[in-house]
């Protein structure tokens, strides 16, 4: 499966609708593309986590009356960047599942990896998305996301807030991508957000990262 290439960005609220507004991204809209979605997203592991110490993560994510389970591993991430390879199953319900994932071009055997132990339900990422395409170049498509939400901790009942805005490419050159993100920071305060969803939800459940997984 192909890796998932994206940047994500922070950016404060007049900023991001002074972007929104400007020619750099409301003359790139691709039309039909706009969309709002309610995303509610649970990660899960082992009580010993066995997919963390393999640079797993595993999440099961409720997209209106759709279920998706989603593995991720980490390849690269650094200044907002990052590169990563997704493998992803359609279910029937919110009840992960350990099977289907080869099919789609995972080559690890996750029935062995967790030898008998359960998934458990660690954090839920719960956000409103706002999302369109952009063509940002003649050989480059991107989706714009607006991430606004909270993780919610299932073991410390803590809780965070959610506000990224992430550009990810459905086509083209990773050299585009990171071209465009330089024109958005020359128009508007930016920071890089390194930390992922996954990143976040295990630190607030008071969990270190033994590898990074996205």
């Amino acid at each position: 499966m192909p890796a998932e290439i994206e940047i994500k960005l922070n950016i404060g609220a007049e900023a991001l609708q002074k972007l929104l507004a400007s020619p750099l991204v409301a003359d790139k809209i691709i039309g039909g593309s706009e969309a709002v979605h309610h995303l509610e997203t649970s990660y899960y592991d082992t009580p010993s986590f066995k997919l963390m110490h393999s640079g797993i993560a595993y999440r099961v994510r409720k997209n209106g009356t759709k279920y998706e389970a989603t593995i991720k591993t980490e390849k690269e991430a650094h200044g907002g960047f990052s590169s990563r390879n997704e493998y992803n199953v359609d279910l029937p319900d919110g009840k992960p599942v350990l099977q289907g994932f080869k099919e789609e071009g995972f080559d690890t055997d996750l029935e062995k990896l967790i030898a008998g132990e359960s998934l458990v339900k660690l954090f839920t990422v719960d956000v409103e998305r706002r999302l369109c395409l952009l063509k940002i170049s003649a050989a480059t498509t991107v989706e714009l996301a607006v991430d606004r939400g909270k993780i919610i901790s299932g073991i410390t009942g803590n809780e965070c807030a959610v506000n990224e805005t992430e550009l990810e490419i459905k086509s083209g050159t990773k050299e585009d991508l990171l071209a465009y993100a330089g024109q958005i920071a020359n128009l508007v305060p930016v920071t890089p957000e390194n930390r992922s969803k996954y990143e976040r939800g295990m630190k607030l459940c008071g969990i270190n990262l033994t590898k990074p997984a996205k």
